[in-house]
């Protein structure tokens, strides 16, 4: 994060080009599109930032997490198949739905790979972190602020919480009320 973030997100592209590419189905990439316009509306979303936490708000609350959400017809693009018909799955299924939106949108966003917090040992006093802890997550970048990340998986246990923005940190977009970037 930091001095290459700006030219980081000026490649990062958006949604509708890798349906030029032919990567993906143009209906699929336009209903994608159209849910992330209607859900950002419906949110009364203005801002860039405003419409990331529309649409992570949404998946948190309108699908289920699965480790084994059962197979994408053939022929069927799976995220299309995730957002508009089984609604389960696992956090790839949640993070990439998220980041197509917001690339739609215009907003650069990256999918990060990484883990989940694991669980306390208190004999160790530390945290444990095992293989079935990996996790993925949407990060999106807004200028003069740089990459915020932001939680769309529900796992229905309140392992993966949306990211806290309180008022500690030494920068305004720590906290909700004051990440309000015009850009798009």
């Amino acid at each position: 994060r930091g001095q290459g973030a700006v030219e980081e997100a000026g490649v990062l592209g958006t949604l509708s080009g890798v349906a030029r590419r032919g990567d993906r189905r143009a209906e699929g990439v336009n209903r994608i599109q159209q849910k992330a316009v209607d859900i950002t509306a419906a949110a009364n979303a203005q801002t860039p930032y405003q419409k990331a936490k529309a649409i992570e708000t949404v998946r948190r609350t309108n699908f289920t997490y699965a480790l084994t959400p059962g197979s994408t017809p053939q022929g069927r693009d799976p995220i299309d198949y995730f957002l508009f018909t089984s609604k389960k799955g696992y956090c790839e299924f949640f993070a990439t739905a998220m980041g197509d939106m917001l690339r739609s949108l215009g907003i650069p966003t990256r999918l990060v790979n990484g883990f989940g917090p694991g669980e306390f040992d208190p004999t160790s006093h530390a945290y444990v972190v095992h293989e079935d802890d990996a996790h993925t997550w949407v990060e999106s970048y807004f200028p003069g602020y740089g990459w915020i990340p932001f939680e769309p998986t529900s796992d229905g246990n309140g392992t993966y919480n949306p990211i806290a923005r309180g008022t500690l940190g030494g920068h305004p977009c720590v906290t909700d009320s004051q990440c309000n970037t015009q850009t798009p």
